[in-house]
């Protein structure tokens, strides 16, 4: 965070992004990006059925730009709170946000190499989740310099 790198971090219980937001430095504090599905004061859209791409047409597609936080070095920080949904839920929304970091990595395939920037995808207790494409997902951003 202080090098000013592009970072996610999906927390399924939120103990860790409560502790990361007590960390964030102050000159990164307007590049944070909190996702809380149960904070009822600053709620941030999910929608289920938008899509921009029909490429995306089959996920659930979350309201804030990917790509967008990805390329400027944003931080964005999930907080899942998996008790208090269920692990179904949480397993969902893992998966499609790292779904929609995938794609957005993927559209940096138009960007020359020297040009991406950095960005590092933190899955807090990724072995909770579904392993078939989630594995597969991440690797295949790497070589756009997503880690």
């Amino acid at each position: 965070m202080k090098a000013g790198t592009g970072l996610g971090v999906v927390d399924p219980h939120g103990e860790l992004v409560d502790e990361l937001l007590g960390k964030i430095p102050e000159e990164r504090a307007d590049d944070v990006i909190l996702f809380d599905p149960l904070d009822k004061e600053r709620p941030l859209g999910f929608n289920l059925i938008e899509w921009r791409a029909p490429e995306e047409r089959d996920l659930i597609i979350v309201s804030f730009d990917f790509e967008k936080i990805m390329n400027e070095g944003k931080i964005l920080l999930v907080k899942l709170e998996k008790g208090r949904y269920g692990s179904s839920v949480n397993a969902l929304l893992a998966n499609q946000i790292v779904a929609r970091f995938k794609i957005a990595a993927m559209k940096r395939g138009e960007t020359r190499p020297r040009d991406r920037r950095d960005f590092y995808l933190y899955i807090d207790e990724c072995h909770n989740l579904p392993q078939e494409n989630f594995m597969e997902q991440l690797a295949e951003a790497r070589k756009y310099r997503m880690g």
